[in-house]
């Protein structure tokens, strides 16, 4: 009975650690110097590529198969769902953005002046290379301080 409980707590316990999003230490300040031409372009490029797409404003997960294009401009960033309106972000509205990690993935974690819980993003972009997820913070990060 007593393992059976501490097995419990156990697996409870790793399931929790898994789920929560944990920062990592990653400096993109450089990304500030890269010309809004090409980081539009290669948003573009890379957006496509995320295995999974959080959105709390709508609330709504995604994966690639629900997603129809990602609309990338001068000046935001629109996720077009299959069914349902799109999501649209305005760069001007970006606040933050952030690299963390949960279980197997990376993530950029993009917080917008709309959001009202401090640790909640209006959008995140997960992958399961670091890479990406880094270059998705980098170029988040460059369009929106211009």
């Amino acid at each position: 009975m007593r393992s059976t409980i501490l097995t419990g707590l156990a697996i409870l316990l790793t399931l929790v650690a898994c789920k929560s999003r944990k920062p990592v230490a990653y400096d993109s300040s450089e990304a500030a110097d890269l010309p809004r031409e090409i980081a539009v372009q290669k948003l573009r490029e890379l957006l496509p590529t995320a295995d999974y797409v959080y959105s709390t404003m709508p609330k709504d997960s995604l994966k690639p198969a629900e997603i129809k294009e990602y609309a990338v401009s001068d000046a935001d960033v629109t996720v077009v769902r299959v069914k349902g309106e799109p999501i649209r972000l305005a760069f001007a509205d970006v606040t933050e953005v952030v690299l963390a990690r949960t279980g197997s993935y990376h993530m950029g974690r993009v917080f917008s002046r709309f959001q009202t819980a401090k640790n909640t993003a209006h959008l995140e972009f997960q992958w399961k290379a670091v890479e990406s997820a880094q270059r998705c913070v980098d170029l988040f990060t460059a369009l929106k301080s211009r």
